[in-house]
């Protein structure tokens, strides 16, 4: 059905707003100093806004209330934890070697320093090879998926696996064949808890004791 030229007016008046709000988080982020700080650069996040405000062309309503709560999410995103790339390069690092028991602290901390800034570069030439990949942002799911099996299977043939949650992500993409260190789930509870909501864990929790009751019933055990 073809639409009228008012009902054509009402979706571009609403484009541009997405488009407006967009600037708005992005020029907001900027005046507040963010992007001086944290792992994440000005194209990283302008590159996450326009996706997000790229409705596809047969867009409905509700595709642009997701849109905007979307949006709304990604604003309390910047501003909750920018130095997430940092915490978990730090936090692996010294759950091996730390600045208080190493005989060296201008040296460890120096190799951090290096480290935090090659992970900055890594991760933004992976964002850049998805964009050019031209997939879906589900292909990219798996793409990245694998990427963290890959890790995993480097993490896991360690004596001392290194402890933070990004290790926790990539270990728990490995298989049930593979030992897990005890922290792993502790790791993990923070992460959800914190990312998902104590509420989504609750379900989280439901749907787990109900998976594991059919398993048992599947494999009689």
């Amino acid at each position: 059905m073809a639409l009228s030229n008012n009902d054509k007016q009402i979706r571009f008046r609403k484009k541009e707003e997405l488009k407006k709000k967009a600037n708005l988080i992005l020029r907001d982020w900027q005046w507040r100093g963010w992007n001086h700080l944290g792992s994440r650069s000005i194209e990283d996040i302008k590159k996450t806004l326009d996706e997000l405000v790229d409705l596809k062309p047969n867009w409905t309503e509700e595709d642009y209330i997701s849109a905007l709560k979307a949006l709304d999410a990604f604003q309390l995103e910047l501003y909750d934890n920018p130095h997430s790339l940092e915490n978990d390069v730090y936090r692996a690092r010294d759950s091996i070697e730390n600045l208080r028991t190493t005989n060296d602290p201008r040296r460890l901390f120096a190799e951090q320093k290096k480290a935090v800034q090659n992970m900055k570069n890594l991760s933004a030439h992976i964002i850049s090879a998805l964009n050019l990949a031209e997939g879906t942002s589900s292909d990219n799911a798996a793409a990245i998926k694998e990427v963290f099996r890959f890790v995993g299977h480097s993490l896991i043939k360690e004596s001392k696996i290194p402890r933070s949650q990004a290790t926790a992500i990539c270990l728990a993409i490995l298989g049930p064949q593979y030992e897990k260190p005890e922290w792993l789930f502790d790791e993990l509870g923070e992460l959800l808890v914190n990312q998902v909501g104590i509420e989504d864990v609750n379900k989280l929790i439901s749907r787990l004791k109900l998976k594991i009751e059919q398993y048992q019933k599947e494999w009689n055990l």
